[in-house]
């Protein structure tokens, strides 16, 4: 084989060894993260708990959700799914405490993650602080990879809390706390 051969085997072979070498490293990152993270904003707790818990009005507000749709419930509890950036995710609503606390979970077993969000709106002097805390599993190796490197764990829950903000006309810094228990 030739010197420019080679070169050009070597080229072509580089993604290959690139996407060979991040799923080898994704197979030893565990398959469950917690996190969570919280913000403030010059609100009333009433208003982040209307905006959060309306399901049917996510599109307006979220940029990464195209529309939502209601599904049956399950297990007695209501289903919506979710159109978006993620293709297509059912979120059945375990928790419904009005206007404190809201707990999702995904209602797919046949998706590549699962995950659990808890939505808690706090009130604060001049408005209150919404806090977010995942508990994700990721299945496959590439999308832990992914995930924890390229994305960051806490992107979903960060950027929910900044387009909030915005949909306030206000800036929103997210904070990374502690992850609730339960």
């Amino acid at each position: 084989m030739t010197r420019r051969g080679r070169l050009l085997l070597l080229i072509l072979s580089l993604p290959i060894l690139a996407l060979a070498a991040a799923n080898l490293a994704g197979a030893f990152l565990p398959h469950e993260h917690r996190v969570a993270s919280r913000a403030v904003y010059a609100q009333p707790p009433d208003s982040i708990w209307a905006a959060v818990s309306d399901f049917q009005a996510a599109a307006s507000w979220r940029p990464d959700v195209k529309r939502t749709e209601r599904l049956p419930d399950r297990n007695g509890h209501p289903v919506w799914l979710e159109v978006g950036m993620n293709g297509q995710v059912p979120y059945e609503v375990l928790t419904f405490e009005p206007p404190r606390r809201l707990v999702l979970e995904t209602a797919d077993p046949g998706l590549p993650f699962r995950g659990r969000w808890s939505y808690r709106v706090d009130p604060e002097p001049g408005g209150c602080a919404l806090r977010i805390t995942e508990w994700g599993e990721i299945h496959g190796a590439m999308y832990r990879f992914l995930a924890r490197f390229a994305f960051g764990y806490h992107s979903k829950v960060d950027g929910i809390l900044r387009t909030l903000g915005k949909r306030y006309g206000e800036t929103t810094v997210p904070e990374h706390v502690l992850p609730e228990t339960e």
